[in-house]
């Protein structure tokens, strides 16, 4: 067995240390390695990814455990992997670069070259084959020339990368150059517009394929529609989320839902679990089950979806020290072989639950399979119980048992299966957004349980809560990670709203308070609004203000809807005019791009309406 020759076996990710016996010589992000590669001027080779993805896992396998790639990597760069988890702040940071180098929309893995004295970019990629194929160059050819590139086009480089490095630097300054904020109902009247014009009404999707949950923005939707008492945006949203919750989005057999659909009807998932969707999702079924007068007749009961979605967060993610971070897209049988069916196994249920999971799945072939090879299947539902029963001759309930049985069936066979492995981590920010889905369901479904598991999971964030009011970002192999970023405290300030909304407890008021004030302390940013890393952190090639949402709400939003609500329940004026300021410095992005920040949007029309609950909904 070959000796671990690189730096990662001790590392707190779990993602880090699934590299450590890699023949590359990794090292975390460090001095060390900085330094490392300015005395021997290499450039830096940066690979960015997560536990969960499975891209991440094939370039592992196909090039980074490969020997003669290795060789290449250790020979010319310094090579550093990072957890974009844990270090979300050079995840976004390079993921611009990403998207200002190719113009395209970045990724995982995220795979960028540095130059080594002050980690500037010179290019950057995402993925890259061991071998050229669907016009991507090989990754071997990449390194090459990246080698070729430095040493004989060095000071071209440079001039590339300082021009880039400008110019990121003054996109983190900018505030925008709005004069005014738009009004309320134009804000609420613009984003309705753009989602639908992008809208596809017959799958129930907006923008794909690929189909992501964007619960940010559905949320953002759904507050609009409200404010202007807009049918038409209520139906478009309610479409997006019987998609979700019949499609193959959700796991029908475990609850809970994947990342995201590859395919534009929403059949066949990218099949991670992550925290930050189902905890999102938890919240915003819990609140159209509570809230939403009109269903239809082929919608799954809202209700169900959450409390088969808090099912699974307690059963597959909680641990006693809180919500873990995710579960492998990967398992021993393959990118979704711990989910997927074969014929033979559907089949083989019991004559009574065959005939409902007939009536109301479609099996779906999850890819493309050769003569001779068995097809794996995913299921969806082509209709609910209630209206398979009458062809069946069975009553509602009686056709609910059945299906439920034949659920029940497949999830024994499915729990012998060698499971993905879980990315152990606990972040204080996904948990925060955990706190805000639990409260967020359990009051609108009047489930206690969800109260009671919010409140134990807060009380565990507020142990990591420094004496300045700034929250760290969590626990890692037993270790307490030592960054904090805007993320966990805005999210953290979310959440004790939503549990001081169910609970008036000091002991949350004053966690609300002392977050606040780390917010106005640490994060506050000249002209409005805050940047992702405090004023005491390492110093970056840029430090960026977060103003566009992605899976989870965007951090100057996120801040901007929990100063406001903090405000309005002490009447402490600095933090409503902290609020103002924000969205104020974010105006001309919630002019020109309102779609990509609807968690700011939010914060608009919550500070236009101050008696409304849109602050502290997430």
């Amino acid at each position: 067995m070959r000796t671990m020759t690189n730096r990662l076996a001790d590392a707190t990710s779990p993602y880090l240390r699934a590299h450590a016996g890699n023949p590359v010589d990794w090292w975390p992000w460090c001095a060390q390695a900085l330094e490392l590669a300015r005395d021997e001027d290499k450039p830096i080779l940066l690979s960015v990814g997560y536990a969960a993805c499975h891209w991440c896992h094939v370039m592992m396998h196909e090039s980074f455990e490969d020997a003669a790639t290795a060789a290449v990597m250790n020979q010319h760069f310094v090579n550093i992997k990072v957890d974009r988890e844990e270090r979300p702040d050079l995840d976004a940071i390079y993921q611009l670069a990403h998207q200002l180098i190719t113009r395209r929309s970045g990724g995982w893995p995220l795979t960028v070259f540095l130059e080594p004295f002050q980690q500037r970019p010179f290019f950057a990629g995402t993925y890259f084959p061991p071998v050229e194929r669907h016009g991507l160059p090989s990754f071997q050819h990449v390194l090459e020339h990246m080698v070729t590139a430095y040493r004989q086009h060095h000071q071209a480089i440079v001039r590339q990368a300082e021009k880039l490095a400008g110019f990121m630097d003054e996109l983190g300054r900018s505030t925008g150059d709005a004069a005014t904020t738009p009004e309320a109902a134009q804000l609420a009247s613009s984003l309705l517009k753009g989602a639908t014009e992008l809208f596809d009404a017959q799958h129930g999707a907006l923008g794909g394929p690929p189909n992501f949950p964007q619960v940010p923005l559905l949320d953002g939707l759904w507050s609009a529609s409200e404010l202007l008492d807009d049918t038409q945006g209520r139906a478009m949203v309610r479409a997006m989320a019987r998609a979700m919750a019949r499609g193959g989005l959700m796991d029908h057999v475990g609850g809970g839902f994947f990342r995201y659909c590859v395919d534009g009807q929403w059949h066949i998932p990218h099949f991670e679990k992550m925290l930050y969707d189902n905890a999102q999702l938890l919240g915003f079924y819990g609140e159209l089950a509570a809230g939403d007068h009109e269903p239809t007749a082929d919608d799954l009961p809202w209700k169900e979806v959450a409390q088969a979605t808090m099912a699974f967060m307690e059963r597959e993610l909680l641990r006693p020290e809180g919500f873990i971070s995710s579960l492998d897209a990967d398992s021993p049988a393959g990118e979704g072989g711990f989910y997927l069916w074969t014929a033979a196994e559907l089949a083989g249920l019991p004559q009574d639950q065959r005939m409902l999971l007939h009536a109301c799945m479609a099996p779906i072939p999850s890819e493309p399979h050769e003569a001779g090879q068995e097809a794996r299947y995913h299921l969806v539902m082509r209709q609910t119980p209630q209206q398979a029963a009458p062809a069946l001759g069975l009553g509602p309930d009686e056709a609910q048992a059945a299906l439920g049985a034949a659920m029940a069936t497949l999830a024994r066979l499915r729990k012998a299966r060698p499971a993905p492995a879980p990315d152990t981590k606990i972040l204080s920010g996904l948990n925060a957004l955990a706190v805000q889905g639990l409260i967020r369901f359990g009051r609108a479904c009047g489930n206690e349980a969800a109260v009671a598991l919010a409140a134990k999971t807060m009380a565990q964030l507020a142990d990591l809560a420094m004496a300045d009011g700034r929250l760290r970002a969590g626990r890692a192999s037993g270790r307490v990670l030592p960054w904090t970023f805007l993320e966990d405290q805005a999210y953290g300030l979310l959440a004790c709203l939503e549990l001081l909304a169910v609970e008036d407890r000091a002991v949350w008021r004053e966690l609300a308070q002392g977050l606040a004030e780390g917010l106005l302390a640490h994060f506050a940013a000249p002209g409005g609004g805050f940047f992702q890393t405090p004023d005491d952190h390492e110093t970056l090639l840029a430090r960026l203000k977060p103003w566009h949402d992605a899976a989870t709400p965007s951090g100057n939003g996120a801040a901007a809807l929990g100063l406001a609500g903090l405000g309005q329940l002490l009447g402490e004026c600095r933090y409503l005019e902290a609020a103002a300021n924000t969205v104020r410095a974010g105006a001309a992005m919630l002019q020109q791009q309102p779609l990509a920040c609807p968690t700011l949007l939010r914060a608009a029309l919550a500070q236009a309406h101050p008696a409304s609950r849109l602050y502290c909904a997430t």
